[in-house]
């Protein structure tokens, strides 16, 4: 019997993806590459860039911010739909009994924060009929 060699849609999907990543890379490392030796190994005048450079600069790192966030955007999309399906199919396959609802007390909990609070300090009373601060008037 002969086999078959036909991709699942699954997998053409994750050729696709890995194309684009691995394109989107090379994109951003050539970048790089341009843009440090533009700055590294070009002469400069004494006093800042060149103005031709400095557009020159300022393109390759707006390719490079555009190019970071698309592959991040690219690569997080094919992760989270990743994570999504492994914790679908271990939801499927758990046998763990669910929890018991929490009761209700009628009040909630207090956080842990509240108890560890120092109180605060207490007023100081004068003995004497002196006013509390200089200057008040009964």
């Amino acid at each position: 019997m002969a086999t078959s060699n036909r991709m699942t849609a699954e997998e053409i999907e994750a050729r696709v993806w890995a194309f684009v990543i691995v394109s989107l890379v090379v994109i951003l490392l050539g970048s790089m590459a341009m843009f440090l030796y533009s700055v590294s190994f070009v002469t400069q005048p004494m006093s800042g860039l060149a103005p031709i450079d400095k557009v020159y600069t300022q393109q390759i790192s707006t390719i490079m911010v555009f190019v970071s966030g698309v592959l991040g955007g690219v690569a997080g999309r094919s992760g989270v739909k990743a994570m999504a399906k492994a914790v679908a199919t271990a939801e499927a396959t758990d046998t763990d009994p669910p929890a018991p609802p929490p009761t209700w007390t009628g009040r909630q909990p207090t956080p842990n924060w509240v108890n560890k609070q120092p109180s605060p300090p207490k007023p100081k009373v004068a003995d004497d009929d002196e006013p509390a601060f200089k200057g008040a008037k009964e």
